[in-house]
């Protein structure tokens, strides 16, 4: 397959490392990859920021096919390539006869435009728009930013990321830090307190519906980023909501086990991320089925939106009671939250909140771990 991508490469950078190897990967064994780098005429003529200073043609060509050479030498594609001068957006592209075209956010209107052309010839031409590539900081990566010293050529910021967490409570604090340092060099993790954040509303002490819990968990990660603000302790990066629910509408189904109630709903943790540029990401933990006698109390704890005799108003926060309420008036226990929570008792310490938690946040942080496939769109 022949494939086409152009660019300037001002500042050889890992989005235009991206960009070049999705394209290897999609020529394939015997392909062909034809690059086009921006004539320094053209490059000037297209630059957005007139105080970033342009670098000469040949030595943005050599980075180019430094790395592609490289690359493709270690993945042993064994694809041909091409580099050439162009000082043309569209018209090079147009001339050649490509099976598909890679291109950016930045440059797919071009890419429109050309496979529009090929369309207009009787040719088909397949257009893959590739997701941005992040930063730690959650913005794209770019040769400007890198000039202005926001960024390196990695995307890396420096310093350690900074995530506010919509909540005060132990284990998502831990598991949240667990998440963020898997994925990032550095990160500072910190809990907010939003239960005084204006409009917030908690909710049941267990929402028992996914919407319930998706609607909770965004408005914490909003909250958690906003107040992170106006500490006054620099940037907050990233705000985390994470939200622990019930999902009471699987009851009852599937076969009888062996307490003859079909399938007990599970409880896990929905997860929202969001950065300052407005992204949202989203992931959920593990889940486990909880006891049949812990369900039943706590839908009835819902619907009457308060206490009883037994569990008195507010007990346990928010609406109602909780999972740990529960078991420790049932099992005539005490502190179960602090003694790992209900999870860790269930699994006699072989799971902790924490461990939940932390493979909540993680996948939530998986579309930003490589966003340039997560985001890439393909157009046939």
């Amino acid at each position: 397959m022949r494939v086409g991508l152009g660019g300037t490469f001002n500042v050889f950078h890992i989005g235009h490392m991206r960009l070049l190897s999705l394209a290897v990967s999609i020529a394939g064994k015997g392909g062909e990859v034809l690059v086009g780098v921006s004539s320094d005429r053209l490059a000037a003529e297209m630059r957005r920021d007139r105080g970033v200073r342009l670098r000469p043609f040949e030595e943005r060509k050599r980075e180019v096919e430094i790395f592609l050479r490289r690359h493709i030498e270690e993945a042993g594609e064994g694809v041909d390539y091409e580099i050439s001068e162009i000082d043309d957006p569209v018209m090079p592209a147009m001339q050649q006869c490509l099976d598909a075209l890679v291109v950016s956010h930045e440059t797919e209107k071009n890419g429109l435009r050309i496979k529009e052309a090929y369309r207009k010839r009787g040719r088909s031409l397949r257009l893959y728009v590739m997701g941005m590539v992040l930063a730690e900081d959650g913005f794209p990566v770019s040769s400007t930013r890198i000039l202005r010293g926001e960024v390196d050529e990695r995307g890396m910021i420096g310093r350690p990321v900074r995530v506010c967490v919509g909540s005060l409570s132990p284990p998502k604090i831990d598991g949240t830090r667990m998440a963020f340092k898997k994925v990032f060099d550095k990160a500072d993790v910190r809990g907010v307190d939003i239960s005084k954040s204006a409009s917030y509303t908690s909710g049941a002490s267990h929402p028992l519906s996914i919407a319930e819990m998706v609607r909770t968990a965004r408005e914490r990660a909003v909250r958690a980023l906003r107040e992170g603000q106006k500490k006054g302790s620099g940037v907050c990066d990233y705000g985390v909501g994470i939200e622990h629910g019930v999902l009471a509408e699987v009851a009852g189904m599937g076969g009888e086990g062996a307490g003859g109630a079909g399938v007990q709903p599970p409880s896990f943790h929905v997860c929202c991320v969001i950065d300052r540029g407005g992204l949202e990401t989203w992931g959920n933990s593990p889940g486990f089925p909880i006891p049949g006698f812990v369900f039943e109390r706590l839908t009835v704890f819902e619907r009457l939106a308060g206490g009883s005799a037994d569990f008195p108003e507010g007990h346990g926060g928010g609406r109602g009671v909780d999972m740990s309420t529960i078991l420790e008036h049932y099992l005539n226990t005490r502190d179960i939250g602090k003694k790992g929570g209900v999870t860790s008792l269930l699994s006699e310490g072989m799971v902790e909140r924490k461990d939940l938690v932390f493979w909540g946040v993680l996948s939530a942080l998986i579309p930003r771990i490589r966003s340039d496939i997560y985001f890439l769109r393909v157009l046939d």
